[in-house]
This record gives C-alpha cells, structure tokens and sequence, in this order.
C-alpha cells in the first residue's frame, strides 16, 4: 500500500544468478513499465487521443509474429522499386519512431566483387541533388540508418547522421524480424527477433556529420522502397536485393492533445537521488516516464538503480485506486552470445481512498441585544463550506443537510425562517420540527 507520494517501491527486489551456468554478468537489461490506462489507476489515459500511428509501407502476412509465408515482395533489380504517395506516407518522420519488418537477405556484390548500398527504403531530393534525408540501408555486413538533420541556417555543427550495426544475421539469407526504436538524436534500440541487439566497439558505430544545407529548390522530396531515387541521373539506384514483408513506420501523433492527458494525470515513475549515468549504468524514459529501460553490468549495481524508483502521485490527497508495475529483465553473460530473459516481476501498488473531508467555517457566537433577535437575525449570513477533495470545482448532490437546535425551539416564542419560495424553485423539501430544520434534494 502506497501512503505517501515520492515512495520508494522496488528497494526488496533482488535478483539471483547461479554461479555454474553465468560465472560473470556482462549486460543486464530491464524495462519497467508502469501501467496508466484502465478505470483504477486513476488517469484514464485511454480516453487521451491515441499517441501513434501506424503506416503500413508493405503489407504484413497473416501471422506476423512469425516468418512470411503468404506475402512478400522480393527485390532483385532497380525497376521493382516502389515510390511511396505523400497521402499514404509524406517521408516526414518525428524524433520518436519505430521501424518494423521481416527481412530475407543473401550475400550480394557487384561484378568487381565491392559492395554497393542497398536501399530498404530511402527519402531523398526529388530534383536537383542526389542528397539521402534518410534511409535503412545494408552494405557488406551492416545495416545503416541515416538521418540527416535539415538546417534552416546552415549551420555547422556536427550532429549524430548514421548509425551502423555489424550483424551475422544480416546476409546468412534466412527471414529476421527487426525493430528499431528510435529517440533521435539521443539513442537508436535495435531488436532482432525480439532480442535486443547488444552493442560494443566492434558492432556498432555512430557517424556525426554536418546538417544538410537549405538549398532554394530541394524543398520537395521523394520516399521510395527497395532502392533511391537519384535526380541527377533521373532514376533509381542502390536497389534492394532480398525480400521484404511487413514494413511498418510507427510515430507519434497529435503530441500536444496527447501530452496533455499526460500532464493530467500527474501519475509518473522517477529514478530519483541517483549516481549519475556511466558506461555501465545506463537509464532512460519516455516522454511520460510511464516507461523505463535501465542497463548495467552487475547485479548488485541493477539493484542499487531499483532502490531508487519511486512512484509519484502529485494530486493532494494522492488519487487512489490499484496500479501495475512490470519489469522485465534480461541477462547476456559473459562468454554468450545470447541473452536470456528472466521471469517478470509484477508489483501491485495500492493507493486507498480518504474520505473526503467537508467542513463549515462560519460565525459560531452571537451576541445580540433583544430588539435585534427579536426582528430576527440571518444565522449562517458568513457560512463558508471547505473540502479537501482533488476535484476543482466540486460536482456532487447534497442529498439531505439537518440544522439541528440545543435545546429544544420554543414554539411559542422561537422559530426558524426559511425562504420558502426560493427553496421550492429549487426543488428542494423541507421539515420544520421542535428541534430544528431538515433540507432535502439535490440542488442545494
């Protein structure tokens, strides 16, 4: 149970691993995902307008969870390329996407037996220049993406363009499925059938280059699959040779409507009062830090990083209701060349729901001289109502208020007034007694 904001709520996780089968830990990988949609949590983050969209650039097979059978397209020479209509994809890609697909691809070379880049896709100059804005592509052993950032000032500054994976799956000619999860400019996560492709020296390189350059008459672009279209030569080069199924861009939509259900909630995991990121501790979040990937090289620093989640319910008094927080973790040890995904741990946090406290602060002594009580005196004149709850303004229904008088009213001396014409417009009943005044209705 959750009683008070900023609560640390992974501190007794501890993971073990058996000595005989992983002597040392050479990557340790979790993803926590911290569960803001449904009726209990709270955030109804499922009424918020949907945060992505997916454009299908080649149709998925049946059953996309596994290799291709029924469709598939293969490319072999440059005409079998595919130029993509702005109103299906524009080539216009935000900061945060997604690339998805199931790729066949064999060992390829040019008659002089060099490599030549082939173009899974590509979004380049549509006159003028041959320059690519960006681009999946493989040569030799690699798979490359590039993205080039567009100056408006032609400026000079180096920027990450081009990152490049070695992969011994990327020409052994047998169906993969690949997804790349892109934050640019900050990280690029590339999965290989669901495995997270672990990174070194040897295996991945990062190229900064310049943006590229404002030039009038190269505004317009075209965004072609299985090879790139080059103007200067008035056709398309650097084809694609393999098959392709299920070619999938997914990104963010309507960012401002979405980020606003986001702040909203006010409902967030944080990785608080923590050492700052090195080369063996690495964390990182989402937009709304609803997810987390965390990355070490031991178990006892893995630990120390959980020891400082905390869960953070803003709101005042906290919103209740049950919340689900999942982390998955996954291990490579030292000498494999796999990882290993360990069973998730699923935690529960429970936010219970205080009473809401309503009070009444007014005048609560008279002292009156006769001639005055007697012509009769307004008793809640200043009456103010207060109430703690988190919902501003209050819509709720007052079914029944007592005003009730110690001792008992004097009839032939004492009485309480009421505006009866105001209170039957409103629709509300009432009760005169000896001991006081019972208003019933809604619409006090």
């Amino acid at each position: 149970t959750v009683t008070f904001d900023h609560d640390h709520i992974l501190e007794t996780v501890h993971i073990d691993v058996c000595p005989d089968t992983c002597l040392a830990i050479e990557d340790l990988i979790g993803r926590l995902e911290f569960d803001l949609n449904g009726s209990e949590s709270g955030c109804k983050m499922d009424q918020c307008v949907p945060l992505t969209k997916e454009i299908e650039l080649i149709k998925k097979d049946v059953d996309y969870s596994n290799a291709p059978i029924d469709y598939f397209i293969t490319f072999d020479n440059p005409s079998q390329a595919i130029s993509i209509d702005k109103s299906k994809f524009n080539g216009e890609f935000n900061q945060d996407f997604t690339i998805r697909m199931w790729m066949k691809h064999g060992q390829s070379q040019l008659l002089d037996g060099s490599r030549d880049k082939e173009h899974i896709f590509c979004k380049s100059d549509n006159k003028k220049k041959n320059r690519h804005h960006v681009a999946l592509l493989i040569q030799s052993n690699s798979l490359k993406l590039l993205i080039r950032k567009v100056s408006s000032t032609n400026e000079t500054n180096y920027y990450p363009s081009e990152w490049i994976w070695t992969l011994s799956q990327i020409n052994d000619d047998q169906w993969h499925f690949y997804e790349l999860y892109v934050h640019y400019p900050t990280s690029i996560d590339l999965y290989i059938d669901k495995q997270l492709f672990i990174v070194n020296e040897e295996n991945f390189q990062i190229i900064n280059d310049h943006p590229l350059e404002n030039i009038n008459g190269t505004d317009q672009t075209a965004f072609t699959l299985g090879a790139c279209w080059h103007p200067r030569a008035s056709h398309m080069l650097q084809n694609f040779n393999g098959k392709l199924s299920g070619l999938i861009i997914e990104q963010k939509e309507q960012e401002e409507r979405a980020n606003g259900c986001i702040r909203e909630c006010e409902q967030f995991i944080e990785i608080a009062d923590i050492i700052p990121k090195t080369e063996t501790v690495e964390f990182i979040s989402n937009e709304n830090q609803s997810v987390w990937i965390l990355r070490t090289d031991s178990t006892e620093s893995f630990e120390n990083l959980l020891k400082h989640v905390v869960y953070r319910n803003r709101p005042i008094p906290m919103i209740p209701g049950e919340r689900k927080l999942t982390l998955k973790t996954s291990l490579k040890c030292l000498g494999d060349n796999h990882t290993t995904d360990l069973k998730p741990f699923v935690k529960r946090l429970i936010i219970e729901s205080k009473p809401v406290r309503i009070e009444l602060k007014g005048n609560t002594n008279y002292l009156i001289d006769e001639q005055t009580i007697n012509s009769g005196i307004y008793l809640f004149q200043n009456l103010s109502i207060f109430t703690d709850s988190i919902i501003t303004p209050i819509h709720a229904d007052i079914k029944e208020c007592s005003i009730s008088t110690q001792p008992n009213l004097l009839y032939d001396f004492e009485q309480l007034i009421i505006p009866t014409e105001y209170i039957q417009s409103q629709n509300v009943q009432h009760l005169l007694t000896q001991t006081g005044l019972i208003l019933t209705g809604k619409n006090f």
